[in-house]
């Protein structure tokens, strides 16, 4: 069975620790370059620079959920890098602006 939950998917296959470790040495390049792109928010393309975008675990998590070797092999890391973080800039940017949790009074039946 497979969840998926934010941008990641459950069950998932995990990378190895040498292959984390890497990937986080290539994220704060990666953030700085869409940093200089985008802005930290950018309300047009709907992204913000967020807690998901800007946590490392997070970002690791939705490359292991959806990213697999033919995908890095044909694309080459980098630009993997990149979709993730523009995926979690998405998600950040949907969670603080555009989820709609029901609190308005309106959205109850209240008038």
């Amino acid at each position: 069975m497979v969840n998926l939950c934010n941008g990641i998917t459950s069950p998932r296959e995990r990378y190895s620790l040498s292959k984390i470790a890497s990937i986080k040495k290539m994220l704060p390049i990666a953030r700085e370059r869409l940093i200089k792109e985008f802005g930290d928010i950018d309300h047009d393309r709907g992204i913000l620079a967020g807690s998901r975008f800007n946590n490392d675990d997070s970002i690791v998590a939705r490359l292991e959920s959806v990213v697999d070797q033919n995908t890095i092999k044909a694309v080459g890391w980098e630009q993997v890098i990149r979709g993730a973080l523009i995926d979690a800039m998405t998600a950040d940017y949907w969670y603080m602006y555009e989820k709609d949790y029901g609190e308005a009074d309106n959205d109850l039946g209240r008038t």
